[in-house]
């Protein structure tokens, strides 16, 4: 099928990367392990630096920065996910198709997984690539146009009458909207390197890029340079990434460079079947991530409609240290994703089911250590350092981190199902996430508070997914 071996060093390795080499025995097992167990921990070093990088400079900007300010930033950065979901879905089907073809399937199915064929199926990688860099190449041109929008007709509205000068928030905001744009056309990176089982070089790129948002946001904000600065340092740390992960992409490549087109051409209607496969399953993620955003982060523009943006930023903090907790503890499965789809295409269930409930109990027990961290550490840091912002009280902490941690544990059995190449859970999302926003707006409108918009989000997720996804995840793999 491929005019490249599988013993091509070129392809991902051992038998956590499809479409490598399998290696039998002790040593191909303990090979195997050492990469998951380096995996995982370049992933806890990437997430702590992804949202660690924030909190590495919340203390500069809680100091830096007027509290006004402050929350203008977490607008910026709640923006900033709003357009992000203009990639649809796209990246995490792409990853999945990129699997399935380095598994050596013959072809990209709608729903499930086709037949695969032994070898990696190097022209398929390759026509996936072709069409994932065209996708975003597009998406990027899109989004510059929602984020000139946003500065023009949104933005001047949160900021009248708060003392913030609109200049500066223009250009920090254009300086952050092309970040932004860069982000989302190489976002095919991280798909391509995900899906090829290179877990490891997308960790990387993110180490690589928080760190340039810590030296130059951090150096900019002790310059004086204030939203403008962050901004700078939001577009560095996407330059940085950029530059660790084609070095990194170097090898597969060439190897697709390589492949003989040779009795593998597909038709002047190739890139548009494949589309047509990939185009049923993005949508649905791309509609599940709406919902999402709705669910977990549109409360931080509510609050900040509603509300101070001193209140507002509070919340912000807050549920940032809570999604970095969120994000750290779901790394166990979400290394994991490459393998469980190869274990899907070669049908062993077994191996799959004693995976997820190992990874999800780590999950577990990471997400509950971090909220202690956060309950009865991280405020008196804050105090410390002389913050202009506080965390929520305890009680509200304590209510996030048990509404979070309900969260997270439904979202990771979610992405377990979606390794069979099914989204079942659109419809649920989308209702959820309309229910949360109106539940969100009834209650800060009624003066409930930042409680209101908390139990918004509780209240609607436990009434479904919170029991639904693990549920069926359960009952699928026993």
């Amino acid at each position: 099928m491929t005019g490249n071996s599988r013993t091509d060093p070129s392809l991902p390795p051992g038998p956590a990367a499809p479409g490598g080499l399998p290696q039998a025995g002790l040593i191909g097992t303990l090979r195997a392990r050492l990469r998951d167990h380096s995996a995982f921990g370049l992933g806890i070093a990437a997430q702590l630096l992804q949202y660690g990088s924030g909190l590495i400079l919340l203390p500069f900007i809680v100091t830096r920065l007027p509290a006004a300010e402050v929350g203008v930033w977490y607008i910026f950065i709640t923006l900033q996910g709003l357009v992000a979901l203009a990639d649809f879905g796209f990246q995490p089907t792409f990853s999945r198709s990129f699997s399935s073809a380095y598994a050596g399937a013959e072809r990209i199915a709608r729903e499930g997984h086709a037949p695969t064929g032994g070898a990696a199926n190097l022209p398929l990688v390759r026509d996936l690539l072709r069409l994932c860099r065209r996708f975003y190449g597009v998406l990027a041109l899109v989004v510059i146009g929602l984020l000139a929008a946003t500065g023009v007709f949104y933005l001047p509205v949160v900021i009248r009458g708060e003392g913030i000068a609109a200049g500066d928030v223009q250009v920090a905001w254009a300086v952050l909207s092309a970040g932004t744009a860069l982000m989302i056309y190489f976002s095919w990176n991280n798909g391509f390197l995900f899906g090829a089982g290179r877990v490891s070089s997308t960790y990387w790129g993110q180490i690589a890029s928080r760190v340039g948002f810590i030296v130059i946001g951090g150096g900019a904000l002790l310059a004086g340079w204030g939203l403008i600065g962050l901004a700078m340092g939001n577009l560095a740390s996407v330059i940085m990434a950029r530059i660790i992960l084609q070095w990194r992409m170097a090898p597969l490549l060439r190897a697709l460079r390589t492949v003989s087109s040779s009795g593998h051409a597909r038709d002047a209607n190739g890139t548009d079947e494949l589309f047509a496969a990939i185009w049923p399953n993005a949508a649905r993620m791309g509609l599940v991530a709406i919902g999402a955003f709705c669910i977990t982060r549109l409360n931080v523009l509510v609050a900040s409609s509603f509300f101070s943006l001193e209140v507002a930023a509070s919340y912000a903090i807050t549920l940032q240290l809570m999604s970095a907790v969120n994000s750290v503890a779901q790394l166990p499965i979400g290394i994991a994703v490459p393998q469980m789809v190869r274990l899907r295409v070669t049908d062993q269930f077994d191996a799959l089911r004693s995976m997820w409930l190992a990874r999800q109990a780590m999950l577990l027990g990471l997400f509950l250590t971090g909220v202690l961290f956060i309950a009865f550490v991280a405020e008196p840091l804050l105090a410390f350092v002389g913050s202009n912002v506080q965390l929520l009280p305890l009680p509200l902490i304590a209510l996030l981190g048990l509404v979070a941690l309900l969260e997270a544990n439904h979202s990771a059995c979610a992405m377990v199902i979606t390794t069979g190449n099914m989204v079942p859970f659109v419809a649920s999302a989308l209702l959820s996430g309309l229910a949360v926003a109106v539940l969100s707006i009834w209650s800060a409108s009624a003066g409930v508070g930042i409680a209101g918009l908390i139990l918004a989000q509780g209240i609607v997720q436990l009434a479904y997914n919170n029991w639904k996804w693990p549920l069926e995840l359960w009952r699928e793999l026993h």
